[in-house]
């Protein structure tokens, strides 16, 4: 990792911020956790995992 990566990570971390790369894997990781299926259950939608979908294409 550079110096100035190390930087912006550190300075995110100070200040409780988030990038738009830690969103997605926050998100991926929120919704692979017992929360994420509590949240998955109170609507009737059809989840497909990430491997599910690979095996249409």
């Amino acid at each position: 990792m550079t110096a100035g990566y190390a930087a912006y990570e550190r300075e995110l971390d100070e200040r409780n911020l988030i990038d738009s790369d830690g969103l997605v894997v926050e998100t991926a990781a929120l919704m692979d956790s017992p929360v994420g299926e509590e949240i998955a259950e109170r609507w009737e939608y059809g989840r497909v995992k990430l491997e599910d979908e690979a095996d249409e294409f």
